[in-house]
């Protein structure tokens, strides 16, 4: 079905059923229009929209939260010119983020999950690609993001740059849906022509930034490894390998296995097990070695992690 939407309120994310973002403000509104035409076939929508702003900023978040929709769904938004703003809730929580020009962003969202708000800072021109089955992206690793995603249930956004090769399709959508009235197929098969880029993007974006967490997580341990008994804090360590301490932590664990807190003592045990092995140390002397002041609480954590109390490794010896 191809059908002409011009200059309408409707709300956005609501289950597939409309074209349009509505979204209201004190005294002000803003209305997406001039969809030149919205395509769908078979739970795909394909549509392109302007979105105009507000004179002035806009106080605080606006919009009235829409119906949630009866499946989970993927909603990608190409931002072609301007700046897109964007609020998600999903129950008590909520997002809200930005999409500047030239990039395009994917969103898993549960059933329980709704675009309540979408704003254009300086007015911006959107194309959007709503889909339900994960089934379009192929395999790779943005098809293995979004089906992690739905297996714990969790709203997810990836975002990538476009490319030349995106922007040539998006001018074959353009064309095609202003000129030829019989343009579905066309316009259906360029956005999967699209999705296809945008899996392929994201592998190239994910090798670099695999290889730079990599790098990081590597730098992080040989510190802490170098320093057992006298650690860097979180937050200086996340420093040392440039990232946010909460980026940090999740780098960090999924490369481990174990946040670093629990990196830090597993390898300060292993270490003491050494020391003690040795025959080089007393336990105290292994403890502070290590960093264990308390020898107590040492004792304890030896002894969960071994099954057996640091005293009796010389005598086994």
């Amino acid at each position: 079905m191809c059908s002409d939407v011009s200059g309408k309120k409707r709300s956005y994310g609501g289950g597939g059923q409309c074209d349009g973002v509505a979204a209201r403000g004190p005294g002000r509104s803003v209305t997406l229009t001039g969809t030149r035409r919205v395509c769908s076939l078979q739970g795909m929508k394909v549509g392109f929209h302007v979105l105009r702003g507000w004179d002035g900023e806009p106080e605080g978040l606006a919009g009235t939260p829409r119906e949630s929709t009866p499946e989970d769904r993927f909603e990608t938004l190409f931002v072609l010119s301007g700046t897109l703003q964007v609020c998600l809730t999903d129950g008590a929580c909520r997002e809200l983020y930005r999409i500047g020009a030239g990039r395009c962003n994917m969103c898993f969202l549960t059933n329980t999950c709704r675009m309540v708000d979408c704003r254009a800072e300086d007015g911006a021109e959107v194309l959007r690609v709503g889909f339900a089955s994960p089934e379009l992206l192929g395999g790779g690793r943005l098809r293995r993001e979004m089906d992690e995603a739905a297996g714990m249930r969790r709203p997810t956004r990836v975002d990538v740059p476009m490319d030349p090769r995106m922007d040539r399709v998006v001018d074959r959508m353009r064309d095609a849906l202003e000129h030829d009235p019989a343009c579905v197929p066309l316009v259906l098969s360029c956005a999967l022509e699209l999705l296809w880029h945008l899996v392929r993007a994201r592998e190239c974006v994910s090798l670099s930034v695999m290889e730079r967490e990599r790098a990081a997580v590597d730098t992080a341990r040989r510190i802490l490894e170098s320093r057992l008994d006298d650690p860097p804090s979180l937050e200086d360590l996340a420093f040392r390998v440039g990232m946010s301490v909460s980026k940090f932590k999740e780098v960090f664990t999924r490369a481990c296995g174990k946040p670093p807190h629990a990196f830090l003592r597993e390898v300060r045990l292993e270490r003491a097990m050494c020391l003690l092995r040795s025959g080089r140390m007393r336990v105290t002397e292994a403890a502070l070695e290590v960093g264990y002041n308390n020898l107590s609480y040492f004792a304890k954590a030896f002894s969960k992690r071994f099954g057996i109390k640091p005293s009796r490794v010389r005598r086994l010896e």
